[in-house]
């Protein structure tokens, strides 16, 4: 974002597209999402989004370099699909790694990271891009994701964690479970009164 508002600043629809190939994958893969999570290993899940997110950043370095501002748009929009999928896989993976009587406070220190990233992402981020330019930036990026992936898969996380509905195959995966499961998520948060004012409190206040 930061290099297309410095290098294309009177052509803004290079910024809009961005924020729309950021946002787009979550529109388009919601009915997924939950199903890969719950049917495949979440720690494989965490880790291959994590490969792709740093191939996508790798073709995203060689467009730029090469000029090709269509295809660094396409490469965001895949990288922000995986990014989709690891999220979920990793948030659920949390009681796998710690005992129960610390899920709170594991949730609560995974929430406050995340609000940290918020307030001070975008500054740091600036600091980067100013420092090492975009190739350098970007090359920091690819190295957090691998990094994020070799860890992930060194965690030793029980197979009931990562697999809660045991092993599924892909051609077992339709579009007709894909909304049976979705029918029964909101069945379930709509008879949960709890779930409910959560889901209530992320559409009011994001």
């Amino acid at each position: 974002m930061f290099y297309l508002l410095d290098q294309y600043g009177k052509q803004p629809v290079y910024a809009t597209m961005t924020k729309i190939m950021i946002a787009l994958p979550a529109l388009i893969f919601f009915l997924l999402v939950g199903t890969v999570v719950d049917r495949f290993d979440r720690q494989r899940i965490c880790t291959v989004s994590n490969i792709c997110c740093s191939l996508c950043n790798i073709g995203i370095l060689i467009s730029l370099y090469y000029g090709m501002i269509i295809l660094v748009f396409i490469f965001l929009f895949l990288e922000n699909a995986c990014i989709q999928f690891f999220s979920p896989s990793e948030q659920s993976m949390i009681q796998g790694v710690v005992e129960s009587d610390q899920y709170g406070a594991a949730a609560g220190i995974n929430q406050m990271v995340n609000s940290l990233y918020a307030l001070f992402g975008v500054g740091i981020a600036t600091m980067v891009y100013w420092t090492f330019g975009i190739y350098g930036s970007i090359l920091v990026n690819i190295l957090t994701f691998i990094t994020s992936g070799i860890l992930i898969q060194t965690i030793s996380i029980p197979e009931k964690v990562r697999l809660p509905n045991g092993r599924t195959k892909w051609k077992e995966v339709n579009l007709k479970m894909l909304i049976t499961e979705f029918k029964e998520g909101i069945r379930y948060i709509y008879l949960n009164e709890t779930l409910k004012k959560l889901l209530l409190g992320f559409i009011v206040f994001g």
